[in-house]
């Protein structure tokens, strides 16, 4: 994305989401977890959601569980705020969680030291993909922001323009810990005041006006 008056977008996905199978029966499992609106995607082609309740990191992922039929409980917050939700509220019932592959934060681990029993269902994975030539040329010839939704693309995207001199460029990031990622590549960072797409964006917005 330039910076400046007049916005042009340039789409270069950094990660391509493949499915993966589960050996698990996903359909004995009253409650599910989701970190990500991609879990909620992967589970909605093993089984249908019936109504179950759906813990989830974030509205924009409760929103997606919801438009799949689940009943959902939002943590509007990080995985480790849905981690400390779900342990709060856990009654006895029969949990999975619905991830991928690579995940920044043990979500399982944290519940299993507090004695909360989940099971683990890893429904895809992504594969890095490199910047593409569209996004390469607009970096070299303007000013341009970069949102960033996961520490794994902030990884990516670090690795992919660590070539470009210009330290003009702007990095929107949607927690501290992308930051950090990004960190090496010297340009200015701004961080979102809450780790969501929604607050990403408004940060986008803001940095975009002044």
């Amino acid at each position: 994305m330039a910076v400046g008056r007049e916005i042009n977008v340039v789409l270069s996905p950094l990660l391509e989401t493949v499915r993966l199978e589960s050996d698990i029966d996903l359909s004995s499992f009253e409650t599910i977890v989701f970190s990500s609106a991609n879990g909620v995607k992967a589970l909605a082609e093993n089984r249908p959601a019936t109504g179950a309740v759906a813990y989830c990191v974030g509205d924009q992922t409760a929103a997606a569980a919801a438009a799949v039929g689940y009943r959902t409980i939002s943590a509007n917050g990080s995985a480790r705020d849905l981690a400390e939700l779900v342990a709060k509220l856990w009654s006895g019932e029969k949990m999975v969680y619905a991830c991928g592959r690579s995940t920044a934060f043990d979500l399982a681990g944290f519940l299993a030291a507090r004695c909360v029993p989940i099971e683990v269902a890893v429904l895809y994975d992504q594969k890095p993909l490199k910047i593409n030539t569209e996004a390469k040329i607009a970096a070299s010839e303007e000013s341009c922001l970069f949102p960033v939704y996961s520490a794994r693309t902030g990884r990516i995207l670090a690795r992919e323009v660590r070539s470009i001199s210009d330290n003009s460029h702007v990095v929107a990031c949607m927690s501290e810990s992308i930051a950090e990622e990004v960190s090496p590549l010297r340009w200015k960072s701004v961080v979102a005041g809450r780790p969501d797409a929604e607050s990403l964006m408004e940060t986008i917005i803001r940095w975009h006006l002044i």
